[in-house]
């Protein structure tokens, strides 16, 4: 006679229970994932130019990666969902059990998606910033699901008030009153939180003039950076002036260069094979005019203007050639157009046959210059942290645009000339504007200087009056959704 074993169907419930709870992490994890990487827009580009460069493949990594988390969203909606259901049948045992594929897909991307956001954050640094002033931008879409929240909360609200009255002094009539209290405590909450922290968008005055826009490395996402053609474009476009990155050479003089090497901007593989690592400022002026920093911007096309059509192809073809010019033709060329000139100096190593006279010969060559308060430079003095120089004498803050909102009001309040970079999203210089920043650089000369206003802004009376009408109409719903479930008739059991 065999031997008849019982299987207890609680453990495999149990079991599956923790995998349903997975699956409600994997999903709320995949929800907060796809909104930082929404939030992160302005930054896109350098992503993607980082997820290229890390696997030797330039694709538009970033769309790739926000497709997979929506059809992720489906799939953990899906598995989190269908199983709660399920699981509340107790007595079909045999809807516990989990595919495979079901445990070892959703496994997989949650480690392989964190992994990506822990590099993402630790390779973002200060750029990552952008999110707190992103997420303020789309707060009026936040505070319209605070309003649908709200009146969902309210119904059930009501309800706890109304069985509170009736019910004895028990037990269960204080855990009810803790529940009740939570529910009125986030009513309180939410309908308050709009009123109390308003988007900078929300005008309790006049819009300040519009911030002065300076061409970061010339009109770097348009023209070869750091060179005199991004100049001319900064110019075309309607910059107020242009920042330059001044390093100097083996020989002693002021030129334009960004990296600390020439491989990304130049063709120095071609022409210096040997030296492609090698410190840009070990090189002699006469060295470093043999290379052509025009023509890498037009075959790689890295911001996609060429193909976007903001520069045309014979526009592009014409960038082939461009030198790495001096910083006097650099002065030259901001006399000639009119500009303002900010100037980014870094000095070399202290190998450098230089190192001691970079920054005389730099003031120098400014001072000869006679540009004056045309001249915007980072101040040497060390009480003078994060202030820039100008010309006549006069100092500004110069800074990181992802500073908060509150510290850029606080400015505008002591009337401080402020100016931040890098700007490149529309909704973010749109934040400045309305909080009166005077001078932004940006790389998107293309997509700032044609903005006539904000991207949104209202006043703080309309702001409140719509507040109040929507959260009018929210609990005026749930009031309706609590009366109408009150005069449901009580189905009885047919007998």
């Amino acid at each position: 006679m065999s031997k008849l074993t019982w299987k207890n169907p609680f453990r495999k419930t149990h079991y599956s229970k923790q995998w349903i709870g997975f699956y409600w992490v994997f999903l709320a994890n995949m929800l907060v994932f796809t909104l930082i990487a929404f939030l992160v827009e302005p930054i896109w580009i350098d992503i993607n130019q980082f997820l290229g460069n890390a696997m030797s493949l330039h694709w538009n990594w970033l769309v790739i990666i926000m497709v997979v988390s929506g059809i992720l969203i489906c799939y953990g909606s899906f598995l989190s969902v269908a199983n709660t259901k399920k699981i509340r049948k107790i007595e079909d045992v045999s809807i516990f059990s989990l595919h495979l594929a079901n445990k070892i897909i959703p496994l997989t991307f949650f480690l392989g998606w964190n992994f990506m956001l822990y590099v993402l954050i630790k390779e973002g640094g200060e750029e990552l910033r952008v999110i707190r002033p992103e997420l303020e931008n789309i707060s009026p879409i936040l505070f319209c699901i605070i309003i649908v929240i709200l009146s969902i909360l309210f119904p059930p609200t009501l309800k706890r008030i109304r069985k509170l009255n009736y019910s004895p002094p028990t037990l269960n009539r204080l855990k009810s009153g803790g529940i009740l209290i939570f529910l009125v405590i986030t009513n309180i909450s939410g309908l308050l939180l709009p009123i109390l922290a308003p988007p900078v968008n929300v005008l309790r005055g006049s819009l300040p003039e519009k911030p002065k826009i300076m061409a970061h490395r010339g009109a770097s996402h348009l023209a070869p950076e750091n060179t005199l053609v991004a100049g001319q474009v900064a110019s075309d476009w309607g910059a107020f002036g242009w920042e330059v990155d001044v390093s100097i050479s083996y020989d002693g003089i002021l030129f334009l260069c960004h990296d600390d090497t020439a491989e990304r901007t130049t063709n120095i593989a071609e022409i210096f094979p040997e030296r492609v690592h090698d410190d840009v400022t070990m090189f002699n002026m006469s060295e470093l005019q043999q290379l052509d920093a025009g023509s890498w911007f037009v075959e790689k096309d890295p911001y996609k203007t060429i193909h976007e059509g903001y520069v045309s192809q014979t526009e592009a073809e014409a960038f082939r050639g461009e030198k790495i010019p001096t910083l006097a033709e650099v002065l030259n060329l901001t006399r000639e157009l009119d500009l303002y000139v900010d100037i980014d100096a870094e000095g070399p190593a202290e190998d450098h046959p230089f190192h001691d006279q970079y920054w005389d010969i730099l003031l120098q060559e400014l001072a000869d210059s006679n540009l004056n308060d045309k001249i915007m430079i980072n101040s040497n003095n060390l009480l003078a942290t994060n202030m820039t120089k100008v010309g006549d004498g006069r100092d500004m803050i110069n800074t990181h645009h992802a500073l908060s909102n509150q510290v850029f009001r606080e400015y505008e309040e002591q009337h401080v000339t402020v100016m931040v970079w890098t700007v490149d999203s529309p909704s973010r210089f749109s934040q400045l504007w309305c909080l009166g920043v005077d001078f932004v650089k940006t790389n998107a000369l293309h997509i700032l200087v044609p903005l006539e206003k904000p991207t949104w802004i209202i006043s703080y009376k309309s702001y409140i009056l719509i507040w109040g009408i929507s959260c009018s109409i929210g609990m005026l719903g749930g009031i309706l959704m609590f009366v109408v479930k009150q005069k449901k008739p009580e189905i009885l059991p047919v007998e």
